[in-house]
């Protein structure tokens, strides 16, 4: 059984994707603010498909990912 990810971990984890996605706003002004709407209707359309409030938070950050590929491009 893997063991759960400490408070500070997860902090520090989060902290990397703000930072990501701070990056790519940085590089594409079109998507300054997408990233975050993104974020919170991923949010909200797992909310909308009964996962837990719980499962719906671990999804919300994958809204900052999607456009992490213009990083380099």
């Amino acid at each position: 059984m893997k063991p759960a990810l400490s408070k500070a971990h997860i902090q520090d984890l989060l902290q990397t994707l703000y930072s990501m996605a701070f990056l790519v706003e940085a590089r594409d002004r079109y998507t300054g603010g997408h990233l975050w709407r993104v974020s919170q209707f991923s949010t909200r359309l797992a909310l909308a498909s009964n996962l837990s409030k719980q499962q719906a938070v671990v999804v919300g950050p994958g809204g900052f990912l999607h456009d992490l590929g213009k990083v380099g491009g």
